[in-house]
């Protein structure tokens, strides 16, 4: 006789399964009146049935499910495959000869510590975890058991060296970005990727999310505003923060660099035209702002969304987000480039620049101030001085960022002045300091790719962004004996977007601090 389904709610999650199965249930979101929608999971602890209680396993369900109160979908996924790789292990030592275990007591504690050192770190903290939260529940654990009685891995480097380390392999040089930017260039001119890849990864150089917030990204979230007077033109992007720990964040508005304004502007018209057929229906006809920015790419025949999940979120990708438009890009670079490294980077260098965890917290929008207190360890606690021989090397090299920032009403001597002129336009500023006793005959275009550049970040570069933009065009119209300066001046273009990007950033974080000062003065 087929079973009847059981269901849960647990806030906004359904979570169902069948009288007959009951460990093997599935979790899913109801439908959100905005924002994206996480991916449903299927939870199975079958595999636990020859070595653990029925009841254990039935109350370890219970409380993963409550799980939802505190974190996401795909967080309660992990969750349960740390356990149930851990409590396999367990298991398989054949510690309490052929009984199943019925609870985690000191015996199981003591079999525990034995592998411990087979056991990967995350399944360790996922058992503490809990227990930390389900101490009392006497179905899961023995009351006696205390925090201090679970097992932890602790790394050699103690946990500030451990996070550090893993900034330090993520963080990208200078130099790897600027051949990042020179490959995707080049690759995108000849048709090599497409122009959605190449305005994500322009558009991840410039405001450093989370993924999940780019593929959040709708069309109607590019604002485009143009000056009544002027006739210049703004562009600003409304993105949804993820780990917020908020369950409907507002969106938050970005203001972007023109030229990424004008590509993303491309981009949504690109959209439009290939998918504009599959808008979904609004109040007023065709809801085209509801498309996604950079959607799913796969089609079936007839033209329509392939998955089921692009069907229903006007074309959002799936978690599988980053294998659509991020794997390419890594495979055309031969590089590690992850949207965790870019945070890595602009975080370290915010720490450079002197803000602090709060400021740096508002600029990456985390949840807390914690995790930006590291990136602050390191730049003012001594720890470049004092990391390791074997791990300071290491720093030097992975180092990424602008240390020093002028501002152009600074006092700077005149032998050491950068002025930027365009004698086309007429236009001169003072756009840095040479970090020499003197700058050399060749300021100011050479100086951007220059370690003793110090970018006044108050200052207009794009003078200098405009010359050489019209360099390239002028040596591409003299044919191919010319293409070797026209490839040398885009790497040089390049070297500007990523200081004009960190001269942005740091407007940014000088904002911000002025504005909390200002507040805490009320």
């Amino acid at each position: 006789m087929k079973s009847e389904p059981v269901f849960q709610i647990v806030g906004n999650t359904v979570a169902q399964w069948t009288e007959n199965s009951p460990l093997i249930w599935t979790m899913q979101e109801q439908k959100r009146k905005s924002g994206l929608q996480q991916d449903p999971i299927t939870c199975d602890l079958t595999s636990l049935q020859s070595g653990y209680e029925q009841e254990f396993l039935l109350a370890m369900k219970d409380v993963l499910i409550a799980y939802r109160h505190r974190v996401r979908l795909r967080s309660i996924a992990t969750v349960i495959s740390n356990l149930r790789m851990l409590l396999h292990r367990v298991q398989s030592t054949g510690f309490d000869g052929k009984a199943r275990i019925r609870q985690i007591d000191s015996v199981f504690i003591v079999a525990l510590h034995a592998i411990k050192e087979v056991v990967p770190p995350s399944n360790l903290t996922s058992l503490r975890q809990l227990h930390s939260l389900h101490g009392s529940d006497e179905r899961l654990f023995d009351s006696t058991l205390q925090k201090g009685d679970f097992p932890v891995r602790q790394s050699k480097r103690g946990n500030l060296g451990t996070k550090i380390h893993q900034i330090l392999a993520k963080a990208l040089q200078r130099s790897t970005l600027v051949h990042i930017l020179d490959t995707m260039e080049t690759a995108f001119e000849e048709g090599r990727i497409d122009l959605g890849r190449y305005s994500l990864i322009r558009l991840a150089l410039n405001i450093f999310c989370r993924p999940d917030s780019y593929r959040q990204l709708t069309l109607m979230d590019l604002r485009v505003d143009e000056h009544p007077q002027s006739g210049a033109i703004n562009y600003f992007l409304n993105v949804i923060p993820v780990k917020s720990r908020v369950h409907n964040p507002s969106k938050l508005l970005y203001p972007l660099h023109p030229e990424v304004g004008k590509l993303l502007a491309l981009q949504r018209s690109a959209v439009v035209e290939k998918f504009g057929h599959l808008a979904p229906q609004g109040d007023a006809g065709v809801d085209l702002g509801r498309l996604a920015l950079f959607p799913s790419l796969r089609l079936t025949q007839d033209g329509s969304w392939a998955s089921s999940y692009a069907i229903t979120h006007s074309g959002m990708n799936t978690s599988k987000f980053a294998a659509t438009y991020l794997d390419p890009i890594r495979k055309l670079t031969n590089t590690e480039l992850t949207f965790t490294a870019l945070r890595h980077t602009i975080g370290t260098q915010l720490a450079q620049m002197g803000c602090s965890a709060h400021t740096i917290q508002a600029v990456l929008k985390h949840a807390t101030a914690s995790t930006c207190g590291i990136y602050v360890d390191i730049a003012f606690e001594g720890l470049i001085d004092t990391l390791s021989d074997g791990l300071k090397p290491g720093f030097d090299e992975h180092f990424p960022v602008i240390t020093m920032f002028a501002s152009k009403h600074d006092s700077i001597p005149v032998e050491r002045r950068i002025v930027s002129e365009d004698l086309e336009t007429g236009r001169f500023e003072t756009t840095a300091v040479c970090g020499r006793e003197v700058a050399c005959s060749f300021a100011p275009i050479v100086c951007y790719a220059c370690p003793r550049f110090i970018p006044c970040y108050d200052a207009d570069h794009s003078i200098n962004f405009d010359v050489v933009d019209r360099e390239i065009k002028t040596s591409e119209h003299r044919g191919l004996a010319m293409q070797h300066d026209v490839q040398r001046w885009k790497t040089i273009r390049n070297h500007i977007r990523l200081i004009v990007s960190a001269c942005e950033t740091k407007r940014l974080a000088v904002g911000t601090e002025f504005g909390a000062n200002l507040a805490s003065q009320k």
